[in-house]
């Protein structure tokens, strides 16, 4: 990578081509610079209904869509959710199941297709309420725009467990640019 040199521009400077190859070395160098660094939040999903799950198949939180990744780049694939609630691993409405658990998958994959398992987070029981709560891996997807969706599911019998989300109390869906692989 060329270092960065300063070129002072005046009527006077003539134009030629050392002065405009130190011109191209400094984007260059630029270019080369900010490309090290991370570039931030490139995918944000608002997820403001509540989204609820019974018995023992995994569901959708939410969709984020229309993030376009880049190879040799790392990401990091977050959902942050403010109110967990499982009163279905309740056993007549006083003590939490022994063993209840709520199972959150973190998954990506090209639009209409399968989706990738890329981590599995096991909230042990018993559970009654969180207050909040965020998941998150890094991944290298590559280039391309992909679906990412996290998913949950209760593992008690039929419990039924609600993730709860409101334009005042919000959960996000992120995928942020972190920096080279």
């Amino acid at each position: 990578m060329p270092n960065y040199e300063s070129v002072l521009w005046t009527p006077q400077t003539p134009l030629c081509a050392e002065t405009l190859s130190k011109m191209n070395d400094n984007m260059d160098y630029l270019k080369d610079t900010s490309d090290a660094g991370p570039k931030g939040i490139i995918g944000i999903e608002t997820l403001t209904t509540n989204t609820s799950r019974t018995g023992n198949s995994f569901g959708t939180v939410g969709v984020l869509r229309g993030a376009r990744t880049e190879g040799g780049r790392r990401y990091k694939f977050s959902c942050w959710m403010p109110k967990i609630y499982a009163p279905g691993g309740l056993v007549n409405g006083q003590q939490p199941e022994e063993g209840s658990s709520v199972h959150f998958q973190l998954r990506y994959g090209p639009e209409g297709s399968g989706d990738i398992v890329m981590q599995t987070f096991i909230y042990p029981g018993p559970i009654y309420r969180w207050t909040s709560a965020e998941i998150y891996c890094y991944i290298v997807p590559g280039d391309g725009t992909f679906v990412y969706s996290p998913k949950f599911t209760p593992l008690f019998g039929n419990g039924t467990a609600t993730l709860e989300f409101s334009a005042a109390s919000p959960g996000y869906i992120t995928l942020e640019d972190v920096g080279p692989a």
